[in-house]
């Protein structure tokens, strides 16, 4: 069997379930009552975590720290898939599904930036990364992950070092 690298996924705030209240079926409304949304390392949209404005002055100062962690598990994302559980523009997906899936979604957004892209010299190779060329968004990279499967959240190495350096395990 291939070994793949590890997806690395973080969110602001701890790891345990949080509940939520049910607010329509918008784009970023839960897919479940509990749960924890997150993003790909280190594409997270900034403006999701950051609701008011002290939100958002702590996370650009460092007050707010990003928690890492992996995960292989049932995740529900926003990925344009057909013939899976849905809920809003949610998309329930097997985690061997779930990769296959981040890998198309990179290349489609990478296709769509240097399509219009005239200097072939310097192509856009990152969609996430702002720059001359333009970027993707990173709302549709936001994942939820159920609160009865929070079990199978590993803290990242790099997580597990920081907290030992701030003596707290």
């Amino acid at each position: 069997m291939k070994r793949t690298k590890k997806i690395v996924f973080a969110r602001f705030g701890g790891l345990s379930p949080v509940k939520y209240k049910k607010k329509g079926d918008g784009f970023h409304a839960p897919p479940c009552k509990k749960g924890i949304y997150a993003f790909v390392y280190p594409y997270i949209e900034i403006f999701l975590w950051s609701w008011n404005e002290t939100k958002y002055n702590n996370v650009k100062a460092g007050k707010d720290r990003v928690r890492t962690f992996t995960y292989e598990g049932p995740i529900w994302c926003h990925f344009d898939i057909e013939n899976h559980q849905t809920k809003g523009s949610w998309v329930l997906l097997q985690w061997d599904e779930y990769i296959k899936a981040f890998k198309k979604q990179i290349h489609k957004d990478v296709v769509f930036l240097n399509k219009d892209f005239y200097d072939k010299r310097e192509q856009i190779k990152n969609p996430y990364k702002r720059g001359l060329g333009g970027c993707c968004s990173k709302d549709h990279l936001e994942v939820f992950i159920e609160g009865k499967n929070l079990g199978k959240i590993r803290e990242s190495p790099n997580e597990l070092k920081n907290r030992s350096k701030r003596g707290v395990l």
